[in-house]
């Protein structure tokens, strides 16, 4: 009854190029967002150390 209410899915992105840079645009603002929520003073540098997993 209830999955009559979803939408249907979007499928695969036509341009998949597109879709990945949107992706990794995401990342980095979700990152920084969740950095400062933390108080941490966010730079470029500590993103790509939490992108690399250091």
């Amino acid at each position: 009854m209830v999955i009559s209410h979803f939408p249907e899915a979007l499928g695969i992105p036509q341009n998949q190029d597109k879709y990945v840079k949107q992706v990794g645009d995401m990342y980095v603002t979700d990152v920084y967002h969740s950095l400062s929520i933390e108080r941490y003073r966010v730079t470029v540098e500590l993103i790509e150390r939490v992108r690399s997993c250091e």
